[in-house]
């Protein structure tokens, strides 16, 4: 659309009182003239319709976090009649996910970043609304969105791939369109999770030209965002991704496997855990280095569930360490040559850390034993 064609329609809209889409188009004839050097002429319609319309609606939301609920009803999928999204709203009891430095230094730029948007647009620089998380599985990528949700106080609207997605021609470019339409109506979190679904390259031979229309489908919606929109995706399979989304993505983040610092303080998160013995969730740190913070978490449940049916609600260090080495790579059934594994894999971690003695008391055997038990 020209500039020509979005004033005309500026018009048409104003004239229908459609006060919601009229400040959506106006963003985007600002960054039309932005993009044209009209910068002057951007930062003042930008100032008009923040000052009078979009600044209302995001007072508006946050006196009231149900307000994305009460606006309209989600949008569906045509023949399913299945949400396209789900809502998440904020909430007090929500506990931060842990990242390494880089990691959650960068994320508190983006929220600082959106929360500072009209100071931004006062001195002519547009918004940093967008942002794109991959990595591995299970390390953080949709706690981050949720952490976002929450230090903004903004409602989280993520997409379910299994109904954007619609065996019928043209149906998933209809409720890319309808979702987008409807994340546009007042401010929130857009969160696209799994966006490998939705994205794939399209010079990928095998893919069908019904999946190549999609992706164009999802890059003009994107690019038809209002400013009051934030739009995250995250994606597990980074490099499927068509390489022209990664242009409508300010924020580009990778959040990989934990380091040693990150696994330490998960363990130590959980009630029991750091009470074993002095040093222990070091020493699980050492362990559990491969695994996710996904992974850590349910061995850390498993082994707290563990204490509270079978002990005295004291964790027992073997069985978290077993379970551990277990998810990293399956061990013996036989409970000697698994005894045998962890004592090996212990001493091959630090020798130092990881004596004789200690490795005897943590899995409660004879010194001797393990001394046999060990490699030379």
């Amino acid at each position: 659309m020209t500039i020509n064609d979005l004033i005309t329609h500026l018009i048409s809209l104003g004239l229908s009182g459609d006060k919601v889409a009229f400040a959506r188009q106006a963003s985007k004839l600002a960054r039309l003239y932005e993009a044209s050097g009209m910068i002057d002429l951007a930062k003042d319609i930008r100032s008009s319709i923040q000052g009078k319309e979009t600044f209302k609606l995001q007072k508006a939301f946050s006196a009231n976090t149900n307000a994305l609920e009460r606006t309209d009803s989600l949008p569906v999928d045509y023949e399913t009649k299945f949400d396209l999204a789900d809502i998440t709203h904020p909430c007090e009891d929500f506990v931060e996910p842990y990242f390494d430095n880089k990691v959650f230094d960068q994320i508190e730029e983006f929220i600082l970043f959106n929360k500072r948007a009209e100071t931004l647009k006062m001195a002519g620089l547009s918004t940093t609304s967008s942002m794109i998380l991959y990595g591995p599985p299970g390390c953080g990528k949709t706690l981050a969105a949720q952490h976002i949700s929450n230090k903004m106080n903004l409602p989280l609207l993520t997409a379910r791939c299994d109904s954007l997605v619609s065996s019928y021609l043209g149906s998933t470019s209809k409720n890319i369109r309808n979702l987008f339409d409807f994340a546009s109506k007042q401010p929130c979190i857009l969160f696209l999770d799994e966006l490998d679904a939705l994205a794939k390259a399209r010079d990928d031979q095998h893919e069908l030209g019904e999946l190549k229309r999609v992706v164009v489908s999802l890059l003009q919606n994107i690019d038809k965002m209002p400013d009051h929109t934030i739009l995250i995706a995250a994606s597990n399979h980074d490099s499927l991704l068509d390489s022209a989304i990664w242009r409508r993505f300010e924020y580009r983040l990778s959040i990989g496997l934990p380091d040693k610092n990150v696994r330490q303080k998960i363990f130590s998160s959980y009630v029991g855990i750091e009470k074993v013995y002095e040093g222990f969730t070091d020493d699980l740190a050492a362990i559990s280095e491969g695994l996710s913070c996904a992974f850590i978490t349910q061995n850390c449940l498993r082994a707290v569930r563990h204490a509270l049916i079978y002990g005295d609600n004291t964790v027992d260090a073997r069985f978290l360490i077993e379970n551990i080495f277990d998810t990293l790579e399956p061990m013996s059934a036989d409970p000697e040559q698994k005894t045998a594994q962890i004592v090996n894999k212990l001493r091959e971690i630090d020798n130092k850390s990881f004596t004789i003695r200690k490795i005897a008391k943590i899995l409660n055997l004879s010194n001797a034993k393990v001394s046999r038990l060990t490699k030379h």
